[in-house]
């Protein structure tokens, strides 16, 4: 998403976006930005290898306060991230512009005759190598068309290398759930800690991609979602079961249940968590525990699916 700051900016330099980033050209160089969590990412590709002038130059931002970041690529450092935090109000777009405008004239007034290169083969556009802007895995970049077309080869035979793999999704389930059991001793403990076991949310998905994965469950969005539903099972149960436990553990210090076995206080407890004040903290361990398990969910989710081939390499302009 990009939010009204970031709009205002693309429209004022006349850039195009994806729907997540910025992107285009200013002089010689090339530019994207976007919105991140409590930052803006500036990237900038230079036509030429930075010098350590360029570089000090450039770093001018980060000592001015513009910037809390200020980082350069390798081998060649052509490549730059500039980061502007935000704390408690968004940072003003008006200092982001004037960042590229004061480098996009710095480069061009020093490297006039050159113009940016492919990202992977290092080629500048010419009559004989167009450089144009494409998308991969949602970050547009400028690539010549021989490059696009070798990495969209690349991409297709890991698509199909992944595909050709076993799923073992029956096998990845059963492990997960297995290696999920322990994570109810989390729950226990917490609970013996007078603590809300939310934390275990964590613990139960970090167990069934775990077993998952040793079971050689095929991680693609299928075996994602089968994890995912395992975790969140194991948060409901080892919430209840937990609970549970842990009142059992109390009613051992009661003299009604005293000298009742652990089975039958154990047993008992179950109707207690019906006690509509017994009920209620159940239910507010239960929703902690769901939420940092769905978290833990939503961010795994995003990072394999990013992760996992592309199946496009997308022209942009």
């Amino acid at each position: 998403m990009i939010f009204p700051g970031l709009k205002k900016l693309r429209n004022q330099l006349g850039f195009k976006d994806n729907g997540t980033i910025c992107y285009g050209f200013v002089k010689n160089s090339f530019f994207s930005f976007a919105d991140g969590r409590n930052i803006k990412l500036l990237c900038i590709r230079t036509p030429e290898v930075l010098d350590d002038e360029d570089k000090e130059k450039i770093k001018t931002w980060e000592k001015k306060g513009y910037a809390s970041q200020v980082s350069f690529s390798e081998n060649p450092s052509r490549y730059v991230e500039i980061t502007f935090p935000e704390k408690f109000w968004p940072f003003k777009v008006s200092k982001i512009k004037e960042v590229i405008e004061d480098i996009a004239n710095y480069i061009a007034n020093k490297y006039p005759n050159s113009e940016v290169k492919c990202s992977y083969c290092d080629n500048a556009a010419s009559s004989d190598v167009k450089v144009r802007v494409y998308e991969m895995n949602g970050e547009p970049m400028p690539l010549c068309e021989a490059c696009a077309s070798q990495i969209q080869k690349g991409l297709n035979e890991e698509k199909e290398n992944l595909d050709r793999q076993p799923d073992n999704y029956l096998r990845g389930a059963a492990t997960g759930a297995i290696f999920s059991i322990p994570g109810i001793l989390a729950s226990v403990f917490f609970f013996a800690l007078g603590k809300i076991a939310g934390v275990t949310g964590l613990v139960y998905y970090a167990l069934a991609l775990k077993g998952y994965s040793w079971a050689k469950g095929k991680l693609d969005k299928t075996g994602i979602v089968i994890v995912s539903i395992i975790s969140l099972v194991f948060s409901i149960l080892g919430t209840y079961v937990g609970y549970a436990i842990d009142i059992a553990r109390q009613l051992a210090d009661n003299p009604d249940f005293c000298e009742d076995s652990f089975i039958e206080r154990f047993s008992v407890s179950f109707d207690i968590m019906e006690i509509p004040e017994v009920h209620t903290e159940l239910n507010k361990n239960l929703a902690v525990t769901l939420i940092v398990c769905g978290i833990c969910i939503a961010v795994q989710m995003y990072n394999i699916w990013r992760a996992l081939p592309t199946s496009k390499v997308k022209k942009l302009d």
